[in-house]
């Protein structure tokens, strides 16, 4: 049942956050120990501290954290590069720093990227303009294109859709000598090529360290073996459709959408004069990943604050179809309640350089 297993390192280049969707409290989730920063475990507090803690009001529950602070047990102990004030939040990381599912998506994405660019430039705009539906809520808008590219509606009787990505299995990292450290992610906005911050977000960042995978391809079911399934469930068509997962080059697919990527990050920071060392890491990831030769390694992007065009295909949308692409961004400008264009950059500080977030070298092998 299985079609190939692809060993995959992830390995980050700059800070990297997938959220957890917990916030933690400077001063209540997590207090100063040993000159660094401990994530208090709950589970494990000393009993007498439970019995205090009743009995106070909760503007003294930091100061009786302090007071104990040599006996509480901490799930983790991080160093963090920028100061805290009480009340600070710190948006906490996955469990598993990265998942297999943000990896996944990101793949997702990609491969429908590469798809799609390979398509002629008449055909790639009548599929974004019958593929983008902007009177859907923004999750829904690019389902039609999705559609097109990765799904096939099975019959009425069964219900639903074959989906090429069905095949795909990727699994929860293994993670191995990593380290993560408490981060302050920037918002800057870029005025008359000069940063003006405008925001930021504290969180728990994935550093360094190596984070491996298991990507596994099932087997599509061949035509020899129609005769032995129900036609009910899976018809001529459906199989047609599974059997494109071959077409796809995985490497080449990651590849194309880093380095486009890449190259808006590029095409953005070049005329900054702040950001000249983040561009020469920039101008050396583009000779390493993307070149003509296909290696196993490439340069992605992932996680949280790393722009939507990280996220989404509206490379290709600008590219191509430029009224379009100006119709996605007032879409959802109204949708957001605030200007949403590439008028921003999210930056955080690391070997003491200005650099983008979420970066990460990607090297694939197949079993």
């Amino acid at each position: 049942m299985i079609l190939k297993k692809i060993k995959l390192q992830l390995k980050p280049l700059t800070p990297i956050h997938v959220w957890s969707g917990e916030e933690l409290i400077y001063g209540l989730d997590v207090i100063d120990r040993d000159n660094k920063l401990c994530i208090i475990d709950f589970e494990k507090l000393p009993h007498e501290l439970l019995e205090e803690l009743v009995r106070v009001s909760s503007n003294r529950i930091p100061d009786l954290l302090y007071k104990y602070r040599d006996r509480i047990v901490c799930k983790e102990l991080l160093n963090a590069d920028s100061t805290l004030n009480e009340g600070s939040r710190i948006k906490a990381i996955s469990s598993t720093l990265i998942p297999g599912s943000s990896l996944k998506g990101y793949i997702r994405t990609a491969i429908i990227y590469d798809l799609l660019n390979k398509l002629g430039k008449t055909t790639i705009i009548n599929k974004l303009n019958s593929g983008i539906d902007l009177s859907k809520p923004p999750k829904n808008v690019s389902e039609g294109l999705e559609g097109a590219l990765l799904r096939k509606p099975r019959p009425k009787r069964a219900g639903g859709f074959i989906d090429l990505l069905q095949l795909v299995l990727v699994s929860d990292p293994n993670i191995a000598d990593y380290n993560l450290l408490i981060k302050k992610f920037i918002v800057y906005e870029i005025l008359d090529n000069r940063l003006k911050s405008i925001g930021e977000n504290h969180v728990i960042a994935l550093t360094n360290g190596f984070l491996k995978y298991m990507i596994t391809i099932i087997k599509p079911y061949n035509k020899e073996s129609i005769r032995k399934i129900d036609r009910e469930r899976l018809i001529q068509q459906d199989i047609d459709k599974l059997n494109e997962i071959n077409r796809i080059d995985l490497i080449k697919s990651l590849k194309s959408f880093g380095c486009s990527i890449l190259s808006n990050e590029i095409e953005l920071v070049n005329k900054i004069p702040e950001l000249r060392n983040y561009l020469y890491m920039l101008n050396n990831w583009k000779d390493k990943y993307c070149g003509e030769n296909i290696e196993n390694c490439v340069i992605a992007r992932i996680g949280f604050m790393t722009g939507h065009l990280a996220k989404t295909i509206l490379n290709i949308v600008r590219q191509y179809h430029l009224t379009l692409y100006k119709e996605i961004l007032a879409y959802m400008t109204r949708q957001v309640k605030r200007v949403w264009d590439s008028r921003t950059i999210k930056l955080t500080t690391f070997d003491q350089k200005l650099v983008g977030i979420g970066w990460c070298e990607l090297c694939l092998q197949e079993k």
